[in-house]
């Protein structure tokens, strides 16, 4: 995906910024026939592109993260929708190298020299996630935004809440909405949304307390919105760092 996206002119010259998304950004990206090497005409990594890689879920962070960090780019960003699970960003692990995508820390574990964390430029600067749109949509926990949310304040990198989805918190409708809820788990599960259930059946009543069940109701992404407990998350990258 490419978006192309409008920027203020400078001596007379529009300058616009290229965000580019890639699945497996190594693979995409190494192959794209972008000029990785220095040349007459181009200078990488250019001040306008930006590279992004999807991760719904953990997993998707750990394949993707890594080969991203390790492509050069002005900007990385990751697209974290649709959010089907919780995606811890303190420490990526590969069997060569441990790092820290928010803060840039780095460990190669192969070098035989140094053997401690270092600081360096292989970093992620914006997280943008949000919920699953569409009828058949699987509905968002709203711990793991917020999870996101706070491990981007921390480490003081912008954070864009682009929308719950189909799904959104029931503490959130400004109006009763006569629709079937669902009990979404923190460990990605739901069901009926009622006492007694055979949902809720399935876990022993200690058990489905740590699992934070919060009702949630199918009013459409129009509806749901974007507003994250009382506030709308629209931080984006002031500069290419």
């Amino acid at each position: 995906m490419a978006e192309y996206l409008n920027a203020p002119r400078e001596d007379g010259i529009s300058k616009g910024y290229v965000s580019l998304l890639f699945g497996r950004p190594g693979r995409a990206f190494f192959g794209s026939g972008l000029p990785m090497d220095n040349n007459d005409l181009l200078q990488w990594p250019l001040t306008n592109v930006w590279l992004g890689t999807s991760c719904e879920d953990q997993k998707a962070a750990d394949e993707r993260i890594p080969h991203l960090l390790e492509c050069p780019a002005a900007v990385r960003f990751l697209s974290c929708e649709p959010l089907v699970g919780p995606v811890n960003l303190s420490i990526i692990k590969t069997d060569e190298n441990e790092y820290q995508p928010l803060s840039g820390g780095l460990f190669r574990k192969t070098d035989p020299v140094i053997n401690y964390w270092l600081p360096s430029d292989l970093k992620i600067h914006w997280v943008i996630t949000g919920g699953e749109s569409g009828p058949n949509a699987v509905p968002m926990h709203p711990d793991w935004v917020r999870s996101l949310r706070d491990q981007c304040l921390a480490a003081d990198v912008p954070f864009f809440f682009k929308q719950w989805g189909h799904w959104t918190p029931g503490s959130y409708l400004n109006k009763v909405i006569d629709q079937t809820r669902a009990a979404v788990l923190n460990n990605g599960e739901y069901g009926p949304h009622y006492p007694g259930s055979d949902f809720q059946k399935k876990y022993s009543p200690s058990e489905w307390g740590k699992l934070n069940p919060t009702a949630m109701s199918p009013v459409g992404k129009k509806e749901a919105g974007r507003m994250l407990d009382g506030k709308i998350h629209s931080e984006m990258p002031t500069k290419a760092n």
